[in-house]
């Protein structure tokens, strides 16, 4: 017979006992439960301090965050959309180019039309210059031009009813005349500029 009151080498025990926990398990536990609370008793301000800071650059981040994010998930869209789709995006926006192209060789070509007409109405009165010289006419007047580009004359400064002197605290006489109000030298009496 088996000491452990069991036949055939079988160990059995009691339902009701329950097992010994191991001490080394038990620190090992409490350690790990206690360990965070002493961190954060030692560090505790510098984790608020972190997480203030991590808060702070979070919200300046958090819309160039969302920007990306969203570019992204339209990119993985424009990816996954139909062909047929995409091909009329590309159509269109090479008919946009196009135009833009033909608009712009139209204005090349109105600009390069009127150089051309310009140099040809300059060269025109050149030789036309030179014929009168040759005629003894001499060179055409550039006295015309100068006063078909003068500036129009200034209009004359409009007539007031009074002089420019005249200020109404000094009276009908303007600033000419004695002088009007005079202060009495040493003292602070003021004697008017009437007769008396």
């Amino acid at each position: 017979m088996d000491p452990n009151g069991g036949v055939g080498g079988a160990a059995m025990h009691n339902p009701t006992e329950s097992p010994a926990y191991d001490d080394s398990a038990m620190a090992w536990i409490s350690a790990v439960i206690a360990s965070p609370f002493l961190f954060l008793q030692s560090y505790g301000w510098l984790v608020v301090a972190f997480a203030a800071v991590a808060y702070l650059i979070w919200t300046r981040v958090r819309d160039r965050f969302y920007e990306l994010y969203e570019s992204s998930v339209e990119k993985r869209e424009l990816s996954t959309t139909d062909q047929s789709v995409l091909i009329a995006r590309q159509e269109a926006l090479a008919a946009a180019r196009e135009r833009m192209q033909c608009d712009l060789d139209e204005k090349a070509r109105v600009f390069a039309e009127k150089q051309k007409a310009s140099e040809e109405r300059k060269r025109a009165e050149k030789v036309e210059d030179w014929d009168r010289h040759q005629r003894g006419e001499g060179y055409r007047s550039r006295v015309k031009k100068m006063e078909e580009t003068a500036p129009p004359p200034k209009p004359q400064k409009k007539r007031t009813l009074r002089d420019s002197d005249y200020t109404p605290l000094m009276g009908d006489g303007g600033a000419s005349g004695d002088g009007g109000f005079r202060r009495a030298s040493g003292r602070h009496t003021f004697r008017s500029s009437g007769g008396g």
